[in-house]
C-alpha cells in the first residue's frame, strides 16, 4: 500500500491501493507566479500493511510565468500645465508617463506609443521610457489630449491606455525672490522591494509666488528609475544619485538628491551545485568528513545555516550530520554496504532573516564495499554417491557458497584442499560443481571425504570450508570383484573324486558364472558355475613327473593374417600357439622347460615375437611391401619346430563408424593383480542394434577388450609404475565379416601408485539399503620405528533397485532429412525388482527435437533436424522404477549427418579487380569465395 503526503494545497499525487503511478497533478486552485514563484512538495511512500517502512523525497515545483497581467498606469489620467514654447524649444520633454507589468521577461517588457490625439505629429514618445516630447511650437491657450498605449511583448500581447492632458499656458513673470531649496541636498532611503509609484521623498523650495516645474536632470539611469509628478514626488528608486532641477521660465536651480536603496531579504541562498556525488568506504569511521557544501546569497546581511532536510530512506538521517555553519557533511555512524549501497540526502540552506529564504540540494552518497563478510557454505557437509562406472567428466555434486560482499569482494573461487586421493575428482572453480577427473575404482577407494574451500577475491582474502562425502557404489555394469586376490587349499592325493577343495566368491550386482580359465589343463578340478565351489574331477598323484621326450607342435601348419595401415609399434599381428605333450599343468613336476618362440627370418626389423606368449607384434610401422613372409620357431629346451607366417599389408578403408571421442584417457592402479575396468569406447554411425566387433591391437598381455561392447579391461597382471608409467592402446572397430573397413582410436592409460583401495570382503547377509558403516582406516609406513595415521571412513549402502540399461552408452547417426516421427533408437532397461520402467529425456534436448516412449524407450524425431544449426546431441535418458522410484541415467549420442540441401553461395554478389594491360599469362587476378 502506497500513501503520499503533499505539503501544499495546489498539488495532489495519484495513489492506488497496492499500486501507484506517482503522477503529481495540480488541484482546482489556480497557480499564481506573482504570488508564489515555487512550491516545495514533500512526498512520502509507505508500504504495509503489516510492517511499515517509508521513504521521503522532496519535489520542487518552479512556476513558469504566463502573460496574465495587463500593463498598468499608476494614474487614471495625467493632467499637466506647461509654459508655451517657441520654435527654439522643439524636441523638449513634455512629460513621462509609464506603466508597470508584474509579468517577467518578454511578458513584462513594455513598449509605449501614441495612438490618438497626435494627428499633426506634434508629439513623439520614447517607446522604452514613455517620455513624451514636443516636436513643434506650442502657444499659450492651446490644449492637447494624447492617448498613450502601453503594450507588453507576451503572447498574446496585452495592453492598456491612458489620457495625457497638456494645457499650454503663458510663461510666468519672473519672481523677484530668488529660488532656494529648503535644503542644500536631500537624502532619501527606500527598500529595494518598494512597489512602483510609491513616494520616495519630497523636494521643495522655501518660497515662491510663481509657478515652478520640477524635473530630473541627472544621468539616464536616474531619469529611467525615478520621476517627479507635476504635483508631487514619488517613484521607485535606485542606488544612483539624482539631480533635481527647478525650472522657472529662464531661471533654474539645481539640487543634489541622494537616494539609498536598502537591502531586503528578497534573494534565496543558492547551492553551488544542484546535486553532489560522493563515495565513501563502508569502513569509514564516525565523524568522517565527506564534503563541504558551498552556497551563496546576493543579499548583504545573509547568514546561512545548513541542515539535513530529509532522505529517501528515513534510516539515512541518523547516519549523517551537517555542520550548520560550515556546511561540512560528516558520517554520524558506521555505514554498512550490505544494508544499503546508496544514501540520498536532501540538504537545506536558509538565511536568518524573516521570512527566511531557502534552497535545497541532494547528496548522493555511494557506499563502497569492503571485504568485511566471510563466505559461507549453504551446508557444512554435502553427501553424494557416485557409480564407479561414471565416465570422466560426470557431475557428482555441487557445493554452493555465498558472500554478502559485492563485486570482486564477493567473487568466490572453489578449490579442493584435502581428501582427493589419486586426484579422481575435480571442481569447477567458478560454479563449485564437483565432477570425475579420472575413472573411479571401487577396489582402490570406496569413500572420499573432500575438504572444499571457497575463497573470495577481496583484500584480505576471506575463506570458508565444507566437507563433501562421496560414496562409490558398484554399478550393474561393473565387473565382478573377487572377495580375495588369492586362494590357497590343500588336499590329500588319495582323495576321492568330487572331494571339496575350496570355494571362490565374488561380488556383483548381477548373477555370476564361475569358470577356471587357466591352470587346469589336466582337467583335474571342477568348479560349480553358480556357487564357485571347486572339487576334484580325477584321482591325484603327488609322485607323477613328466620328462621331455617329445617336440612341441604348432596348432596350425601355416598362419596368414591381414595387417591394416596405418599401424603402430606394438600392434599385435597374430598369435602362434604350440603345445608340448611333455608339459602338464604341474610345471614343477615336469622336466620340460617353458616353451620359447623366436623369429628365424630377415623380417626382424619390422616384426618381433614375444618369447613366451607367441604374440607377433609390429616393431617398425613403416611397412613398404604388401606382403611379408617369415618363420617362427618354438623350442622346449631340447626339441624345436617351425611354422610359416604370411602377413598381408592393406590400407584401411573408411567404415563410416566414428568413435565418440578423438582419444580416450584412463588410469589404473599399480600392483593390483585383479582385473580392472580401464574404459569403455563407444562408436556411432551404425544401425540400431547392429553388431560390431572391437579389437585391441596392442594388448601386450596386460589388457583385453570385450569384442561386442568395447569394454577395455586389464588381464590381472600387476602393473609397476616405476617400470612403465603409461600405455598407449589402439582399439579397432569393424562390422561383422568386414576386414578392411575399420575405425581406430587410441586409449591413453596412466599407471597410478598404490591408493589404499577399500574392497568388500563378503556379501551383505540382508538388505541393508541406506545403512552406514564407519570404518577406521590406518596407514602405516615401513620405517623404523613404524609410524601410522588413522582416519574415519563412513560407508553407505545404497538402494539396489536401480534400473539397469543393457548398454553403458548409446550412439546413433541420423540424416538431417529424416522424416518427423521416425524412430531412430531403442533404449532397453530392466528393473532388478521386476517392476515396470518409465523412460524420460532429462537433458541435452533444449529445443525438444526428440521424444521417447515412456513405456517403450523408443526415441523418435519430433521436429525437422538441421545439420547447419546443430550437428550433435547428447541426450540424458532416465529410467525410473515405477514401484520404488529408483532411477538411473544413460547418455545417448545422436550425430546428425549432413545432406546436400543448401546451394553454394558466393561471399559477394559481384567482384571487381584492376589488372595492368601488360600483365603476364598466369598472373593472379582475384579470388572469389563461397
Amino acid at each position: 500500500q502506497i500513501n503520499s503526503i503533499v505539503l501544499t494545497v495546489h498539488f495532489a499525487i495519484s495513489v492506488l491501493f497496492f499500486s501507484f503511478s506517482g503522477l503529481i497533478t495540480t488541484t482546482a486552485r489556480k497557480l499564481d507566479r506573482e504570488h508564489q514563484t515555487e512550491h516545495f512538495l514533500e512526498v512520502t511512500v509507505i508500504d504495509g500493511p503489516v510492517t511499515t517502512r517509508q521513504s521521503t523525497v522532496w519535489v520542487i515545483v518552479h512556476i513558469e510565468d504566463e502573460n496574465d497581467n495587463v500593463p498598468t498606469f499608476p494614474e487614471v489620467t495625467y493632467r499637466i500645465n506647461l509654459p508655451e514654447r517657441d520654435r527654439n524649444k522643439r524636441g523638449e520633454p513634455v512629460y513621462r508617463v509609464f506603466a508597470y507589468d508584474r509579468d517577467l521577461g518578454a511578458n513584462g517588457n513594455i513598449t509605449y506609443s501614441i495612438i490618438d490625439g497626435n494627428g499633426d505629429e506634434k508629439f513623439s514618445i520614447d517607446p522604452r521610457t514613455g517620455m513624451v516630447s514636443s516636436k513643434m511650437m506650442a502657444s499659450a491657450g492651446s490644449y492637447d489630449i494624447l492617448t498613450i498605449k502601453a503594450e507588453d511583448s507576451g503572447i498574446p500581447r496585452l495592453w492598456s491606455t491612458v489620457k495625457l492632458h497638456v494645457e499650454w499656458i503663458r510663461k510666468p513673470v519672473p519672481s523677484s525672490i530668488p529660488l532656494l531649496f529648503t535644503q542644500r541636498s536631500y537624502n532619501f532611503s527606500i527598500a529595494e522591494t518598494t512597489a512602483v509609484a510609491q513616494p520616495v521623498g519630497v523636494v521643495a523650495i522655501s518660497q515662491s509666488t510663481t509657478t515652478v516645474w520640477f524635473s530630473i536632470v541627472g544621468g539616464r539611469l536616474a531619469r529611467e528609475m525615478f520621476y517627479i509628478p507635476q504635483n508631487e514626488c514619488g517613484r521607485n528608486c535606485s542606488l544612483d544619485t539624482g539631480l533635481v532641477q527647478i525650472l522657472l521660465c529662464i531661471s533654474s536651480l539645481n539640487v543634489q538628491v541622494f537616494i539609498r536603496v536598502q537591502d531586503s531579504n528578497d534573494n534565496p541562498p543558492v547551492f553551488s551545485q544542484p546535486a553532489y556525488d560522493v563515495s565513501v568506504s563502508e569502513d569509514a569511521p564516525s565523524d568522517f568528513e565527506l564534503l563541504r557544501l558551498r552556497a551563496s546569497d546576493m543579499d548583504e546581511r545573509s547568514r546561512l545555516s545548513f541542515s539535513i532536510y530529509g532522505s529517501v530512506d528515513p534510516a539515512s538521517m541518523r547516519l549523517f550530520r551537517v555542520n550548520p555553519g560550515t556546511g561540512a557533511v560528516y558520517t554520524a555512524d558506521r555505514l554498512d554496504y550490505e544494508a544499503r549501497t546508496q544514501h540520498i540526502l536532501t540538504i537545506m540552506v536558509k538565511d536568518q532573516e524573516f521570512p527566511f529564504n531557502r534552497d535545497l540540494t541532494r547528496i548522493l552518497v555511494a557506499v563502497e564495499d569492503t571485504n568485511d563478510n566471510v563466505p559461507y557454505f549453504t551446508s557444512t557437509v554435502y553427501d553424494a554417491t557416485a557409480y564407479e562406472t561414471f565416465p570422466v567428466g560426470t557431475s557428482v555434486v555441487q557445493v554452493t557458497a555465498l558472500d554478502k560482499d559485492n563485486g570482486i569482494n564477493g567473487q568466490l573461487t572453489y578449490t579442493m584442499e584435502a581428501g582427493n586421493t589419486g586426484g579422481v575428482f575435480a571442481i569447477n572453480n567458478t560454479t563449485g560443481l564437483i565432477f570425475t577427473a579420472k575413472d573411479l575404482d571401487l577396489t582402490s577407494l570406496g569413500f572420499y571425504t573432500l575438504t572444499v574451500r571457497a575463497m573470495d577475491s577481496g583484500f584480505p582474502q576471506l575463506m570458508a570450508t565444507a566437507s563433501v562425502r562421496i560414496s562409490l557404489i558398484l554399478s550393474d555394469f561393473s565387473k565382478p570383484k573377487f572377495s580375495q586376490k588369492e586362494h590357497q587349499a590343500e588336499i590329500m592325493e588319495n582323495s576321492k573324486i568330487g572331494t571339496y577343495v575350496t570355494t571362490i566368491s565374488a561380488l556383483s550386482r548381477s548373477p555370476l558364472i564361475y569358470d577356471i580359465i587357466r591352470g587346469n589343463e589336466e582337467r583335474c578340478f571342477f568348479i560349480n558355475h553358480h556357487t564357485g565351489v571347486i572339487t576334484t574331477r580325477k584321482p591325484l598323484d603327488f609322485e607323477v613327473i613328466n620328462i621331455n621326450d617329445s617336440p612341441p607342435k604348432f596348432s596350425q601348419d601355416t598362419y596368414e593374417t591381414v595387417l591394416l595401415l596405418p599401424t603402430y609399434v606394438g600392434v599385435e599381428v597374430l598369435r602362434v600357439e604350440a603345445l608340448d605333450p611333455d608339459i602338464n599343468a604341474d610345471q614343477e613336476k615336469s622336466l620340460t622347460p617353458k616353451l620359447a618362440y623366436s623369429l628365424v627370418d630377415n623380417s626382424v626389423e619390422y616384426f618381433i615375437v614375444q618369447r613366451y606368449t607367441g604374440v607377433v607384434t609390429v616393431t617398425n610401422p613403416n611397412l613398404s611391401k604388401d606382403r611379408y613372409r617369415f618363420s617362427v620357431k618354438v623350442w622346449d629346451g631340447r626339441f624345436s619346430s617351425m611354422v610359416s607366417i604370411t602377413v598381408l599389408v592393406r590400407e584401411a578403408v573408411d567404415s563410416g563408424l566414428l568413435f565418440t571421442r578423438p582419444m580416450y584417457s584412463s588410469s589404473i592402479p599399480e600392483n593390483k593383480p585383479n582385473v580392472t575396468l580401464v574404459t569403455v569406447v563407444n562408436t556411432v554411425g551404425h544401425r540400431l542394434n547392429e553388431p560390431l566387433k572391437y579389437t585391441l591391437l596392442n594388448a601386450g598381455g596386460r589388457f583385453t577388450i570385450r569384442s561386442t561392447c568395447g569394454v577395455v579391461l586389464t588381464t590381472g597382471v600387476p602393473f609397476d609404475r616405476e617400470e612403465i608409467g603409461s600405455y598407449e592402446l589402439v582399439v579397432e572397430v569393424s562390422r561383422e565379416d568386414e576386414i578392411l573397413r575399420v575405425a581406430r582410436v587410441t586409449v591413453e592409460v596412466q599407471v597410478n601408485p598404490v591408493t589404499g583401495e577399500l574392497v568388500l570382503k563378503r556379501a551383505f547377509e540382508a538388505d541393508l539399503s541406506n545403512a552406514e558403516y564407519r570404518l577406521a582406516i590406518i596407514a602405516t609406513d615401513g620405517g623404523s620405528p613404524r609410524l601410522s595415521s588413522e582416519v574415519e571412513l563412513p560407508v553407505t549402502v545404497v538402494n539396489k533397485a536401480m534400473p539397469v540399461f543393457d548398454k553403458p552408452f548409446y550412439g546413433i547417426t541420423v540424416r538431417e532429412d529424416v522424416e518427423v516421427s521416425s524412430s531412430v533408437l531403442g533404449i532397453n532397461a530392466s528393473s532388478p525388482e521386476g517392476q515396470d520402467i518409465i523412460f524420460t529425456i532429462t537433458d541435452g534436448d533444449p529445443s525438444f527435437q526428440f521424444d521417447i516412449g515412456f513405456d517403450t524407450g523408443i526415441i523418435s524425431v519430433r521436429y525437422p533436424l538441421d545439420y547447419e544449426t546443430m550437428q550433435y546431441y547428447r541426450l540424458t535418458v532416465k529410467a525410473t522404477d515405477t514401484l520404488t522410484g529408483a532411477k538411473s541415467e544413460v547418455d545417448v549420442d545422436i550425430v546428425v549427418l549432413d545432406v546436400n540441401d543448401n546451394p553454394p553461395l558466393f561471399q559477394n554478389t559481384s567482384y571487381s579487380a584492376i589488372l595492368s594491360e601488360n600483365s603476364m599469362i598466369g598472373t593472379s587476378v582475384l579470388q572469389v569465395g563461397g
